[in-house]
């Protein structure tokens, strides 16, 4: 195995250069399939010599373009049968009549599940797989709250048993290719390779941690830091469970749900309304106690206001009818003295 190793030294050196680059952000994605070419060509011209640039890197070039070509024309390809597949809701009206048919424990969507990723493995390549079978597993994840990591755990593991397991894995037609025997008498060869990618399913199945623990730590990192800025787990949410929407995370354990809610619009950290004003049954008799006794004094004012203007009013007519009937009657008197 050390010489096995030794003769994979240059091989091994993409992952190196891959996981080292990323690891510490030199590079992207994309950068580092760029830089992985560059090394490749370096290693195959300068060091195995196995090329020339000469004479063999135009080839190589028209052999990968053509390559390329077909790649891109089966994703297109994939990629218009996912555009019908979400424009009719497929998904939505599959998940549908799973549940009408009783599917609604965990265990029995996974093994469903496990069983239409091997098909889809056998009749797809892998990009092609993965465009056509994930927007339809999602709804199913989401439904039953599946974690995202330990989801994509079993899809690449189906994926590669698919590859590997007789008649129609992909890989042997490859290695029938590539080694120039007959397809039937590599069954009995890959068999035992199956069956160890078929108990390395099972314990990621039934042992979820064993796919999470990695990112167990930045989802508790990512809650820490949502509860001290007080607002809702969205990011750890995102790397807890399965979304269906993810411009909308959920929560996902009960005990969040209980926190904020199902829909996450629940606000622990809201204050708390007040409670309304209740007055006491002493305080509103009283009130209308004061208010009788008001309504009383005012009644008894405007009768002795009455009362008193008409009596004044009376008083002032009599007085008036003194002052001008008496001068007059004094005149007559006077008069009728004097005729006399």
């Amino acid at each position: 195995m050390v010489c096995a190793f030794w003769l994979l030294k240059w091989e091994l050196g993409v992952s190196v250069i891959i996981i080292g680059g990323l690891g510490i952000g030199l590079i992207l994605f994309d950068e580092s399939v760029a830089l992985i070419a560059v090394y490749t060509l370096c290693v195959e011209v300068f060091l195995h010599k196995d090329l020339s640039l000469r004479k063999d890197l135009p080839h190589v070039a028209k052999s990968s373009m053509l390559l390329a070509g077909a790649i891109i024309l089966i994703l297109s390809m994939a990629n218009a049968l996912i555009n019908f597949v979400v424009d009719q809701r497929i998904p939505g009206r599959v998940l549908d009549a799973l549940l009408g048919l009783g599917l609604t424990e965990t265990w029995q969507f996974l093994v469903v599940l496990n069983v239409f990723l091997l098909i889809i493995g056998m009749l797809m390549e892998g990009f092609s797989a993965i465009l056509v079978a994930v927007p339809l597993i999602l709804p199913f994840a989401a439904r039953f709250g599946l974690h995202p990591f330990h989801l994509a755990m079993m899809f690449l593991l189906n994926l590669e048993i698919a590859y590997c397991a007789p008649p129609l894995g992909l890989n042997l037609f490859i290695s029938s290719f590539r080694f120039e025997r007959p397809l039937i008498s590599l069954y009995r060869v890959v068999l035992p390779f199956t069956g160890i990618l078929a108990l390395g399913l099972l314990l990621v199945m039934y042992v979820p941690p064993i796919a999470t623990v990695l990112v167990d730590g930045d989802i508790q990192r990512a809650k820490a830091e949502a509860k001290a800025h007080k607002e809702a787990p969205r990011e750890a949410w995102l790397l807890e469970c399965v979304q269906e929407d993810r411009s909308n995370p959920l929560p996902c354990s009960a005990e969040d749900k209980a926190l904020w809610g199902a829909d996450g619009t629940k606000n622990p950290y809201a204050p708390p309304d007040p409670p309304p004003e209740v007055k006491p049954a002493s305080v509103d008799a009283s009130a209308s106690d004061a208010g009788g006794e008001s309504d009383n004094m005012d009644d008894l004012f405007k009768e002795m206001m009455g009362q008193g203007a008409a009596d004044a009013g009376a008083s002032d007519a009599a007085a008036d009818d003194a002052s001008t009937a008496s001068p007059k009657d004094d005149m007559d008197d006077l008069f009728k003295e004097m005729m006399k």
